[in-house]
């Protein structure tokens, strides 16, 4: 008969020769084996070392999609619902287009008032018009349109050869100097504008004039401004002559009107620079995608607007970003589980004895209850979903998914129900980070999983375990509808 207890005396421990024969190497003694052996004696390298490879796992867990993505072009049809696998923010761009727009529009053209062009103006014409008087201009002497160009250069004004003839035949009376004089004093108490230039792509309701007396700038109303393109808001005086035809006054009114200079200048320069101003304090648009939102019915035509959803998807889904992403969430990860740590080392010294086999056991419950509720989510929004969709919406089946897996099996395998509390905190921290930081998913998270691990904790029969299963649900859906 077989012997059931062998002698093991002779029994030899192969992992003892392992040690040896790497003391025998002297690894230890060397400078980086001595910093290795000063650092795990200080820091726990080697417990910190374990926590960032769990991290790690954690952090490719929580990001990675396993969703496949698709390529889309203007106009197709889709074929099944299109929606946001993540929750993220993109910049409308339309809208803050339209918002540059209104704010440039409400940045009023800013003006310098020059009350000088009318007295140089006036100045000019009195010098012009005693100039050819005293030259006793006629047609035989010069041409006509050297003396005509001659005569422009001086008034730095055009008029047309019809008015400057009859001028030249008038041998530049004193009348018409003084009337077309009339006019210019007149108009010099007005504020005058180029619309052609100021406003040319815009329909402007007031403008910023500067320089006006002692004030620094003011606000005008554009209607009780006048553009030298509408001569008709320009009104004529006619100073009394004897014995003068109607058309001695319209040719006065025209050269009158041939001479207006506005005065105001626009200053391009500070209105570009204020509208740039504004421009720049315009805060960008931004439009809210919340995870299983739908972008595309099926059955629609993917448009533009579509278009620009779905590429910032892809772009979230890149590899770059997702690696970003991974390596942000497993330093998030890394910091809290070395607090969870801490904070159970520390202040559970005298009550929790924390073994390398807890932590194992811990370990390895939240990579494969992470691995199960994302396996779960992916299912329901795949399969589920497609033929639930008229009667649920895609969050409501998350809390389908084995939320309280991980702490009922802690409360199982660990014996410790200090550190199991702790571990269903920093397990529904996990969940939440899976979920794009879904906070009544949490709640639900952290309200089941406390049940769960409370009604499992020194169970000693087996129906202990399908009522806390039964109660960890029962506490869920009352969340739940709390919640909803």
């Amino acid at each position: 008969m077989k012997n059931k207890n062998p002698n093991r005396d002779k029994y030899l421990d192969y992992s003892d020769h392992l040690f040896k024969w790497v003391d025998a190497l002297g690894i230890h003694q060397t400078f980086f084996g001595k910093l290795f052996s000063y650092l795990e004696s200080k820091l726990g390298v080697k417990r910190l070392l374990s926590v960032f490879v769990f991290s790690i796992f954690v952090s490719l867990l929580v990001n990675l999609s396993i969703n496949s993505t698709h390529s889309y072009r203007l106009g197709q049809i889709a074929s099944s619902d299109i929606t946001a696998p993540v929750s993220f923010t993109m910049v409308d761009e339309k809208n803050t287009f339209l918002s540059k727009q209104e704010a440039v529009n409400n940045v009023s053209p800013v003006f310098d008032y020059y009350p000088q062009a009318y007295e140089k103006l006036i100045k000019k014409t009195k010098f012009t018009f005693e100039f050819f008087r005293n030259k006793k201009v006629n047609n035989e002497n010069e041409p006509i349109d050297e003396l005509k160009a001659h005569f422009e250069s001086k008034m730095g004004s055009d008029i047309s050869l019809e008015l400057f003839i009859w001028l030249v035949e008038s041998q530049f009376s004193i009348d018409i100097e003084r009337a077309i004089l009339q006019n210019l004093s007149n108009w010099s108490n007005k504020m005058i504008y180029d619309g052609a230039i100021s406003s040319q792509t815009e329909n402007i309701n007031t403008i910023t004039v500067k320089g006006m007396e002692s004030e620094g700038e003011s606000l005008y109303n554009i209607e009780l401004l006048l553009d030298i393109r509408k001569k008709k808001f320009f009104s004529f005086v006619k100073l009394k002559f004897e014995n003068k035809p109607s058309s001695f006054f319209e040719n006065i009114k025209k050269i009158s009107y041939s001479l207006i200079v506005p005065n105001l200048i626009f200053n391009v320069s500070e209105t570009e620079f204020r509208r740039t101003k504004a421009i720049s304090q315009v805060r960008v648009a931004k439009i809210k995608i919340n995870r299983n939102q739908l972008i595309v019915a099926k059955g629609d035509l993917i448009q533009s607007s579509h278009l620009k959803i779905l590429s910032e998807i892809q772009k979230l889904n890149s590899f770059k970003t997702i690696l970003f992403k991974i390596f942000l969430t497993t330093i998030l990860i890394f910091i809290l589980a070395t607090i969870f740590l801490s904070f159970v080392k520390r202040f559970t010294a005298n009550k929790v004895n924390i073994v390398t086999k807890d932590l194992t056991i811990l370990s390895t419950v939240t990579l494969v209850s992470l691995l199960t509720i994302k396996l779960f989510i992916f299912v329901s929004e795949t399969s589920f979903y497609s033929f639930m969709s008229d009667h649920i919406g895609p969050e409501s089946l998350m809390y389908l998914a084995p939320l309280a897996m991980a702490p009922m099996l802690a409360g199982l395998l660990v014996s410790s129900g200090e550190l199991v509390w702790l571990f269903t905190i920093l397990f529904t921290v996990f969940v939440s980070l899976m979920v794009d930081f879904n906070l009544n998913l949490m709640i639900v998270t952290l309200g089941s999983g406390v049940a769960a691990a409370r009604g499992v904790y020194s169970c000693k029969k087996r129906n202990d375990i399908y009522f806390a299963g039964f109660r960890a649900g029962i506490v869920a859906m009352l969340l739940v509808i709390l919640i909803s």
